[in-house]
């Protein structure tokens, strides 16, 4: 599960075609791979990674009942 919110406490995912919700390995490998990747060779170094939040993306699997 990966849970992005935005200040509101409103979910906003960053990848909008993925449920944040449903437990997928990519999730797992973004945790003990990709994100550790990240910080060490990019966000240590002062690179700025803009990845945009839309509160729209999370909205179709809200409306899911």
């Amino acid at each position: 599960m990966l849970a992005e919110f935005s200040y509101g406490g409103k979910v906003t995912p960053s990848f909008p075609l993925l449920d944040p919700r449903a437990n997928r390995w990519i999730w797992w490998w973004g945790k003990t791979t990709g994100f550790p990747w990240l910080y060490w060779h990019l966000m240590i170094k002062g690179y700025r990674i803009d990845i945009p939040h839309l509160e729209g993306y999370a909205k179709r699997f809200m409306n899911e009942e």
